[in-house]
């Protein structure tokens, strides 16, 4: 069975008592009547439902008259999930428009804040008006010619409007939200890369050093209201995916330093780890899982996540737990389980530069088709530097069959079945040093809930690599032999002598054909 997503599920909202008052929010819209309307609270990216308000025959509706509010970017939605959005900030509100424009036709009669945000608003929606068609004519237009100067000129002046626009809203009004939002989206302005005497930049990725350096250094982060608006949200997911470096060392550093300015905000501390914990769970890339794993230890564990129960806590902790003995870098455990013969084969044992361990099951239809594949690259790469543990979830004789007619030359190993009904056995292996239990609990031990599940490991048996298949392995093998030093053949076959063959096990009674595909069924455990 596939492990669920552990944050998922966590709903963020407000949980804190901060700066709420109870204001009035009085509204008229043209064209609504009638009917219910709602106003809703970001959070990061999310709307969650704050309060209603019924809207009566000329469009008026009002909030606030039991309610407080937090500050921040609010939506009223009315019918249809048309929406505007107005910036509270502990001040009474009134405001108009209708449903033909909503933004374009806004009026505030009350609110600095309001005022702000929808003048701001509409100055850059008419500076967009001006833009569009000087864009379109710059595609067709030619980059030597006058006219594409001259347009390049307009649109420069344009863009100078805007930022003078944002400087005088930022200046002229340092304490609002209004201004403190639309500050937190506006990128840091780069300067001119210093250059060497013969006019080359002195660092090509001066620009990209500069605007991480200074990243954040519009977003006030001992305000907690900017946490309750898109523009947070989009600033840290866009600084995670496209400013550091996808690699879980950088990103846990990333983490600690970014989550370290925010300790005394309890409610943009809270948002960012709960979104750092759940991207890194979730990520597909490779040895992520680290990351997420660092998290969980460092605010999880530490009892910092304080916004959760502590069964979810416990959860979260154990996942960690569970991940902890097979993240890269980390030695692989020392397996000792019996081959096809009852032969005992250890993985360190196994000399090679490099070994693909590799968890799977005879009857799942994607191991069925990966399987000949690894079967095939070792036959190319034997003798190369690499080596393959495989350890199957059936010791029976389907799998010895299997084994057989895919000329599978590589170390075969699978605990029998007999040792979960026998634990004087397994207690025998065990204490004659054959096996240990995390050996014979290996599901537990690799987190195998689904098969095939392969690993690549160093000389050292330390995990490289892992959840690949055989087209990827043969790629990475490839790399890291280069990164060695070694030159590899990938067309070499080389044969391997015969060596016994599995014995055949009689069965009276057969067992029945299973789905092609199978998951992984909780391991019975030995203890």
């Amino acid at each position: 069975m596939k492990k669920m997503l552990l944050l998922a599920g966590i709903v963020l909202g407000f949980s804190i008592a901060g700066n709420a008052q109870n204001p009035t929010l009085k509204f008229k819209v043209k064209g609504v009547k009638d009917t219910d309307v709602h106003l809703a609270y970001y959070f990061g990216n999310k709307l969650f439902y704050s309060d209603t308000a019924r809207a009566d025959k000329d469009g008026n509706f009002v909030f606030g008259t039991k309610k407080t509010y937090e500050p921040g970017v609010y939506a009223v939605v009315l019918p249809g999930t048309k929406f505007f959005e107005i910036v509270l900030n502990n001040e009474n509100v009134v405001m108009s428009t209708d449903t033909t424009d909503m933004y374009g036709h806004m009026v505030v009669t009350k609110s600095k804040e309001n005022q702000l945000f929808y003048d701001y608003i509409h100055f850059i929606n008419e500076r967009r008006k001006e833009s569009e068609p000087l864009r379109e004519k710059m595609k067709t237009a030619d980059p030597k010619s006058k006219e594409y100067e001259d347009l390049k000129n307009q649109l420069n002046a344009l863009d100078k409007k805007v930022k003078e626009k944002q400087a005088t809203l930022f200046n002229d009004n340092p304490t609002s939200l209004t201004a403190k939002v639309i500050r937190m989206s506006v990128d840091v302005e780069i300067p001119e890369a210093p250059k060497n005497a013969d006019g080359s930049p002195k660092d090509s990725l001066f620009a990209y050093k500069f605007a991480k350096a200074h990243y954040w250094d519009h977003v006030d982060f001992k305000d907690p209201s900017l946490v309750r608006c898109t523009f947070f949200h989009n600033k840290l997911e866009n600084y995670f995916k496209n400013m550091v470096v996808q690699d879980p060392d950088s990103m846990i550093a990333e983490s600690d330093r970014l989550i370290g300015q925010m300790l005394d905000n309890k409610d943009m501390f809270k948002y960012t780890v709960h979104y750092l914990t759940y991207t890194f769970e979730s990520s597909k890339i490779m040895c992520m899982d680290a990351a997420f794993v660092h998290l969980a230890y460092k605010y999880y564990k530490t009892g910092k996540a304080f916004w959760l129960e502590e069964d979810k806590v416990k959860k979260i902790v154990e996942r960690a737990e569970e991940l902890s003995p097979i993240l890269c870098g980390v030695v692989a455990h020392p397996l000792s389980l019996p081959d096809s013969n009852m032969v005992w084969r250890r993985l360190p044992d196994v000399k090679a530069d490099f070994t693909l361990l590799i968890f799977w099951d005879p009857e799942c239809g994607h191991c069925k088709k990966e399987m000949p594949k690894f079967a095939e690259l070792y036959k190319r790469l034997k003798g190369q530097g690499l080596e393959i543990y495989s350890v199957s979830s059936d010791h029976n004789e389907k799998w010895k069959k299997f084994i057989r007619d895919n000329d599978m030359q590589f170390i075969n190993v699978a605990v029998p079945e007999k040792v979960y009904s026998d634990q004087d056995m397994a207690r025998e292996w065990i204490t004659t040093g054959k096996t240990d239990l995390k050996s014979l609990n290996y599901r537990t031990t690799f987190d195998i809930y689904s098969t095939p599940k392969v690993f690549l490991l160093d000389k050292d048996k330390r995990i490289i690599a892992k959840q690949i298949e055989a087209e990827q392995a043969e790629k990475l093998f490839e790399f890291h032999m280069k990164k060695l030093g070694k030159t590899v053949n990938l067309n070499k076959t080389e044969e391997k002598p015969k060596e016994e063959a599995p014995k055949k096990e009689e069965k009276k009674n057969p067992e029945p054909a299973k789905d092609k595909t199978k998951k992984e069924p909780k391991q019975k455990q030995s203890k």
